[in-house]
Order: C-alpha cells, then structure tokens, then sequence
C-alpha cells in the first residue's frame, strides 16, 4: 500500500513538509517558532510517496533540520544515486562500509564523506550527478516530525524513540547512523510515547514487507 494518501490527524505529527512549506511557515534556524522537541524523518517524496533518508531526534528539530539541509550541499552527507533513493529496497549501510574499507565508491554510491573537500573537487568523476543529486534533494525534499513535548521528553527517551522509528522504517534504508535496537536500552519507553510513535511510522509504510 502505497503511502501516498498517508494523513495523520495527530496534532503532534508534523509535515510532511517541503522546504517551500518551512519558508512560507516562516520556521528559521535561529529562532524557530513554535519550537519542537521530538523525532523526524527527512528524505524525498517522489510521485505521493515518501522515501525516507534520515531520523533523527533533537530538542530543536526545525533548527536541526536546517543544519541538515547545509549538511548535505556542504558534503557532510552520504549521498547515494537517485536510483538507490528511490529503492525501498536499498542498503545504504552496506554501500557506506564498501566505500569505506576499499576507497572506492560502489555503483548506488555517489558520494560519501571522508572529512576532505572532494565535494568542491570539480575534477571528481561524479561530480556532476552528485550537484544533480543534491538539487533533485531540495526539491522532492520532506521533513516530518512527531513533537514529543507535550510529554515532556528526557534526551535518554528522545534517544530511545529515535532508535524505534530507524528500526520501524529499517535502517539499511537511512544514510545515517546504524541505531542499536530498541531492545538494548535498559529503561523501556513509556505506553503514550510507544503509541504516538506508532501513529508516527505508519506514514512511512510503503508495503506490508518493507519493515
């Protein structure tokens, strides 16, 4: 089931928004209003459906979001092909560790940091694709986010709600960081936390065999 007509009427679940939609909400880095502490997920929505790219949590989320957003031009970002984005069945981890071990960029791989300027490198052999890349990013890009601030979240619970949205989404699919498992936390999260961030990754569900 496609999730294309995904709707939540949760008054804590925001978005999906594109960067046109933070612009004309007047969100800002500095000072974002209203400000939200919770989890999100930020990635490409392509024809209705949402391919997520990144969860993460914070006690600022849109002013972490538009870090992001610089992340990701500057070359702070692993940037996969656009094939492999909009792959439900990518493994963006496993692409990272190859490049990684060998140097070498495997094929769904355009880009990955290694803490040098080869994202300003005019001479790298994907530089083309990889500003192509970025541009088609900003422009199919969302962010959704769950506020969590109703529930006056510990950073321990944050942490721990980022972990079960990644594995609920999966995280081969992220070009983040592999989160541990939920399992290995010792506190368990609370029922009413458990509940919306139930409600929250049921937007991202594109069929009942991608988790």
């Amino acid at each position: 089931m496609a999730n294309s007509t995904a709707v939540s009427t949760n008054p804590n679940i925001h978005g999906p928004y594109s960067i046109q939609d933070l612009i004309n909400k007047d969100y800002s880095k500095k000072k974002p209003s209203p400000d939200h502490q919770g989890v999100y997920v930020w990635g490409v929505k392509v024809n209705g459906i949402m391919y997520p790219m990144y969860v993460g949590e914070h006690m600022h989320i849109v002013r972490r979001v538009f870090e992001h957003l610089v992340e990701v031009t500057g070359g702070n970002k692993t940037i996969p092909d656009w094939s492999s984005i909009t792959n439900v069945n990518r493994n963006i981890p496993a692409l990272k560790k190859i490049a990684s071990s060998t140097g070498i960029l495997p094929n769904g791989l355009l880009y990955n940091p290694t803490g040098h300027f080869d994202i300003f490198n005019h001479t790298h052999p994907n530089q083309h694709q990889i500003q192509t890349t970025i541009r088609q990013i900003q422009k199919y890009f969302f962010v959704s986010w769950l506020d969590l601030t109703p529930f006056s979240p510990s950073e321990s619970t944050l942490r721990l709600a980022e972990k079960i949205v990644a594995q609920k989404i999966g995280n081969q699919r992220l070009i983040g960081k592999v989160h541990d498992s939920p399992s290995n936390s010792i506190n368990p999260i609370d029922k009413p936390i458990e509940d919306q961030l139930e409600q929250f990754t049921d937007l991202f569900k594109l069929n009942e065999t991608y988790m």
